[in-house]
């Protein structure tokens, strides 16, 4: 009844309806236009919902009701929040004239010349985003944020929380707790130069947007306005407050509400021309719906006003996407540089990308430009499964790179840590030639054999033997690779959100996530128990890093889960490219019986007699490493290599490259030149007899594992095995195809995804050698 005598009833029935009405008309005015085939010049947000809602295969097919319902999300959550933090911002920096003077400075050194700022410029104001970072600590938009309420009974810190009990967090408290941050009511943006901080839901004294499931979705769409808005307004005017009082005495109490705005309004002046500051608060608003349409036409207009490569003619929104529908990337893109050169840029969805296919332009890229270039893109799928990019394949080019680079290259992946493995290798290797003995003359899948294999081998090699979690974490790679084969919309489109959610690849990483978690927190948990108990055998890879975490003087002290991130990349790199390389191998010599026979009789006539083969004896297989070269040659695992992202604007063959470019390089385009290369397309051993061309990242025509700062650090681990284990089939067994077709029927393709797999796997038939026939 209070809800009726307050009048909040009437109030809000009242608006609900105006705001109905005005819904039902802008639907009406959408489908009329459908109707008459008026098209709209761009795609907005209804236009998207509309189009779920009606190709519908949800679970809950949603209605017109529920698509309102989001936009006042949209809206409430989309313009006061973004313009609060403007005006907070403008606030701060008035009663702080150095940093006002510091962050005008950086901009206007950073555009000196320039009339307008475009949105892929400001990326590189850091100070900028160090004022807008200590905004939001200060002044987060909704400092209690939404509240929670208790699905099930739970303990936090101890106490009981029962079910219906609804729980709130005080974010601003948690930003000024003098525990976390040193003088925390003051205004230092200065702070978060230092610091890795971020808003982004994992430093829990620093949670403006939320944290975990219900954290705010719209953390892009807010920033890039409060970015773009701020920069302008501190690059075109310089502001003074309206009434010419002391900046100290401004009000900064926040008024009632859900929102903590400015209590009092704030109004400055421009030099150039006076308007109050809640007349761009307004106009934040506006603007803000303004660049949903105007957001693919601007992509179009950055490109035209660069030097940007040529490329293939693009259609509206998807860009080139159909020029690679139905292809495998690698394969699409050396016949687009064949017509279009060596250097093109496309445009995938709302991905912008320069396509590297020649030996001389990787070499600008890897070389000449390594570290301009030596940044990676985040996805969705990396930041959850990969802790944050916190690994060393997709980590973000800096210190923390440099320091988990060399712990792995001098720490985990030595020759002489490689090595100490060898018993290791040897020991799985025996059981394996066990199993095909007893397999003798039935057909086997040779992709799964060995992938199982090496999976045993990088297992034991990491956490030890008997590892209790082994089978559960191979269960795991498999349903990895499966996901992780696919084409999905949603990383082209990365600034949409919602289609990680309607592709389902949302449900399916967070769900893999949650299991690798689960299984590293018992494979740690189970190694804390053996060295407290004194069981721990041979240093295995864990033991290693558990050893350095420990003993610290790090600059950046590593936790479990940057450990688990490291064994993410260890097995992605470690098992799928050596397997996909034996593969291939044993395919190519089937399809080539002589080079089988020139390789078995290497084999056979070094190790005459022996029953085993260790693996210091395999050093002097000259031709088994030209076979391996060449499989590496035609099949490199990752073809379009892994994506470099420019961190500072440089030329690659005399075109610009801007800084967020995403930049590829086709190495299986630059392995099969045939400039560099005779006969690119034939399977030749032979003709590493006579070249000192290698993979090691100097012979940009044969890379791989790539080259430079980025090159794969784990070559001589998965060397190790591809060498050792190849020498022993090829010396203990003769092979045939299991259905006795032709050789050169094979299906050559390759699989979709990151790594090039065989579409179709292959089977053969071993047949125990029998040295005295």
């Amino acid at each position: 009844f209070l809800y009726v005598v307050s009048g909040l009833r009437s109030k809000l029935t009242k608006l609900h309806k105006t705001l109905d009405k005005i819904f039902d008309d802008i639907f009406e005015e959408h489908k009329g236009k459908r109707r008459d085939g008026k098209e709209a010049w761009e795609e907005d947000l209804l236009e998207v919902l509309l189009k779920i809602k009606e190709e519908g295969g949800l679970e809950f097919p949603i209605t017109n009701n529920n698509i309102k319902a989001i936009f006042v999300d949209i809206f409430a959550g989309g313009t006061d929040t973004s313009s609060i933090t403007i005006e907070w911002a403008m606030t701060e920096m008035i009663r702080h004239p150095s940093v006002m003077e510091k962050v005008q400075h950086e901009v206007r050194e950073a555009f000196q010349g320039k009339r307008k700022i475009r949105e892929l410029d400001i990326q590189s104001l850091s100070y900028l985003q160090c004022v807008i970072k200590e905004t939001l600590r200060l002044h987060p938009p909704i400092p209690m944020l939404l509240p929670r309420v208790c699905r099930e009974q739970c303990k936090i810190g101890g106490y009981d929380i029962p079910i219906k009990m609804k729980v709130m967090i005080n974010a601003w408290a948690c930003s000024t707790d003098p525990e976390f941050w040193e003088d925390p009511d003051s205004f230092r943006p200065e702070r978060f130069e230092t610091t890795s901080v971020d808003f982004k839901g994992t430093h829990y004294h620093y949670i403006p947007f939320g944290s975990g499931r219900r954290m705010c979705p719209g953390i892009t769409f807010g920033l890039a306005s409060i970015e773009l808005f701020l920069a302008q307004m501190l690059y075109n005017f310089d502001w003074k407050l309206a009434d010419g009082s002391n900046p100290l005495d401004i009000d900064m109490m926040e008024g009632e509400g859900v929102l903590a705005a400015k209590k009092s309004e704030f109004a400055a002046a421009a030099m150039v021309t006076k308007m109050a500051f809640s007349l761009i608060v307004v106009t934040t608003s506006t603007c803000c719906l303004i660049i949903i349409f105007l957001y693919f036409m601007l992509i179009n207009k950055r490109a035209k006003a660069q030097n940007l490569p040529p490329g293939p003619p693009k259609l509206p929104l998807i860009g080139n996407i159909h020029q690679l529908a139905g292809l495998l990337p690698h394969r699409a893109f050396r016949d687009l540089a064949r017509k279009h050169g060596p250097i093109m840029h496309v445009q995938l969805g709302s991905i912008s990308a320069v396509i590297i296919s020649s030996p001389r332009l990787a070499k600008e890229v890897l070389k000449t430009h390594d570290v301009a270039l030596a940044d990676r893109p985040k996805t969705f799928g990396s930041e959850l499964v990969l802790y944050g990019t916190t690994d060393v394949a997709l980590s973000p080019y800096g210190d923390y790179w440099r320091q988990m680079k060399r712990i792995c290259s001098l720490e985990l992946l030595s020759a002489k840590r490689v090595q100490s493995y060898a018993m290791i290798r040897e020991h799985e290797l025996d059981g394996f030639m066990e199993f095909l003995r007893l397999s003798s003359g039935k057909p086997i899948n040779i992709h799964k054999t060995i992938t199982k294999l090496i999976n045993n081998v990088v297992c034991i090699a990491s956490f030890g033997k008997n590892c209790k979690q082994q089978h559960a974490l191979l269960e795991f790679l498999d349903e990895f690779a499966r996901v992780n084969s696919g084409f999905y919309l949603a990383d082209l489109f990365p600034d949409f959100k919602f289609l990680y959610v309607v592709s389902g690849l949302r449900s399916k990483m967070m769900k893999l996530h949650k299991t690798i978690d689960k299984i590293f927190d018992d494979i740690l948990e189970e190694h804390t128990g053996k060295r407290r108990d004194g069981e721990a055998g041979e240093e295995d890879l864990l033991e290693v890093l558990l050893k350095i975490k420990e003993e610290g003087g790090l600059e950046f002290p590593i936790t479990n889960n940057n450990i688990k991130a490291i064994f993410v990349d260890i097995f992605g790199g470690g098992t799928d490219t050596s397997s996909i390389t034996i593969e291939w191998a044993m395919t190519e010599m089937i399809r080539h019986p002589s080079v089988m026979e020139k390789v078995q009789h290497e084999v056979r006539e070094a190790f005459q007699g022996k029953r085993k083969i260790r693996e210091l004896d395999i050093q002097s297989l000259s031709y088994l490493h030209c076979v391996i070269k060449e499989t590496l040659r035609l099949h490199p695992p990752i073809p379009m290599l892994l994506p470099r992202v420019c961190r500072e604007q440089c030329k690659i063959g005399g075109y610009d490259i801007p800084i967020k470019m995403k930049v590829m390089i086709n190495a299986w385009a630059c392995s099969t030149d045939p400039e560099f290369w005779e006969d690119p397309d034939s399977f030749r051993p032979e003709r590493f007899e006579t070249t000192s061309v290698d993979f090691k990242g100097t012979h940009y025509q044969y890379i791989p594992f790539g080259s430079g700062r980025r090159m794969c650090p784990g070559i001589t681990f998965g060397l190790a095995s591809i060498e050792l284990f190849l020498a022993q089939m090829l010396y203990n067994f003769d092979w045939k195809l299991a259905d006795g077709s032709n050789p050169l029927d094979i299906d050559m393709m390759e699989g979709e995804g990151v790594f090039a797999a065989k579409k179709v796997h292959l089977h053969l038939i071993p047949t125990p050698y029998a040295p005295d026939n």
